[in-house]
């Protein structure tokens, strides 16, 4: 039977990084925040949920504005929240389906922005925080995404401070671009497999 591993940590910390790693390495990554992308365009009950929800103007014909969307949840907690209620049914529900047609991996791990703050992190057998310092998260993301840093912050704020998640975690990665990622994730790596091994 797979293991079960939930991936975690906030904007710019590297968890994609990481989960290419374990991909690599033989594990099964399911990328949630892109299959929540996929859902908002393409699922119409979930479409109609959030246009009903949150007005109807935060669809255009292409599918989801997801500048106004971001703009109308990430200034709101309470917003946030009601959205994250509303799309993380659907999004489950496809791990589930994608985990059993992955079974025969030996970890099977999910990427997700908000892992612990959900209470998915119970749905694993262990669960991974990968975690960088403030600074370097912001460079990161100002790079790759092109935002402004008034509005990764507005995001930072939305997610919960690292070491608030760290009791949560049963394993921290550092990713701070000086402490070596690999040997890290080989670590990890090795001890899920143990575990796989253990849970025919």
């Amino acid at each position: 039977m797979s293991i079960l591993a939930g991936i975690t940590g906030g904007i710019g910390s590297g968890k994609t990084v990481v989960c290419n790693i374990f991909a690599r390495l033989g594990g099964a990554v399911f990328h949630a925040d892109a299959v929540s992308r996929l859902l908002t365009d393409t699922h119409p009950e979930l479409r109609e949920k959030l246009s009903e929800t949150f007005g109807s103007d935060i669809y255009t014909q292409e599918g989801l504005n997801r500048k106004h969307f971001a703009s109308v949840i990430f200034n709101d907690k309470e917003k946030l929240l009601l959205a994250n209620s509303i799309i993380h049914p659907y999004v489950y529900e496809k791990f589930r389906e994608w985990a059993e047609e992955h079974k025969d991996f030996p970890v099977l791990f999910m990427e997700a922005a908000i892992l612990f703050e959900t209470g998915a992190w119970k749905m694993f057998h262990k669960n991974i925080l990968v975690t960088a310092p403030r600074e370097v998260r912001i460079m990161r993301v100002m790079k790759r995404d092109g935002l402004s840093r008034q509005e990764i912050l507005a995001r930072m704020e939305n997610q919960s401070p690292e070491e608030d998640l760290i009791p949560y975690a049963d394993y921290v990665i550092s990713n701070d671009g000086v402490k070596p990622l690999l040997p890290q994730v080989l670590t990890v790596w090795e001890n899920l497999l143990i575990l796989a091994e253990q849970n025919p």
